[in-house]
């Protein structure tokens, strides 16, 4: 799934998380597509803290982003 944009001072953006990178895994959970993504959450809850690996270009790297609080 690629981030096209990062809400300032959102879970994302504290996690260093940027506009382009792709993000292919959280935790144990492939993540192929935005339905995949919303599987890989759905169980989580604010304040958990999941790890996401993503590539940002070619180089493969794996962050831990604390949930926040869905803003619609």
């Amino acid at each position: 799934v690629l981030i096209v944009s990062v809400v300032p001072n959102s879970a994302a953006d504290q996690a260093h998380l940027q506009a382009g990178d792709v993000i292919v895994q959280i935790d144990t959970k492939q993540v192929n597509d935005i339905s995949s993504l919303g599987d890989a959450l759905i169980s989580k809850s604010p304040g958990d803290t999941v790890s996401v690996q993503i590539y940002r270009g070619k180089q493969q790297m794996t962050v831990s982003v604390k949930l926040g609080e869905l803003q619609l």
